[in-house]
């Protein structure tokens, strides 16, 4: 089964310490290794990044943690194939 994040609020929120415990649930060892993926607003534009591999290697993760992305709105799951 997977897991989702959401965020939602009227004020632009960063999701920093979100990224970091999205990728200590999805890392290799764990049932949630089979990939992950997060899409937030950016002003007009919607942003979305997937990977087929598990979050806790991932280094788009770490860099989207990184990057302090501000956004009134956040969707991220952690995939387990079944």
């Amino acid at each position: 089964m997977c897991e989702l994040f959401a965020l939602s609020g009227s004020i632009a929120t960063t999701t920093s310490l979100s990224m970091a415990r999205l990728a200590r649930r999805g890392d290799r060892a764990g049932r949630l290794s089979d990939g992950w993926g997060i899409g937030f607003y950016d002003g007009p534009d919607v942003r979305i990044f997937r990977e087929p591999e598990a979050a806790g290697d991932s280094a788009w993760v770490r860099f989207i943690g990184e990057q302090r992305i501000r956004s009134h709105l956040v969707m991220s799951h952690l995939r387990h194939a079944t």
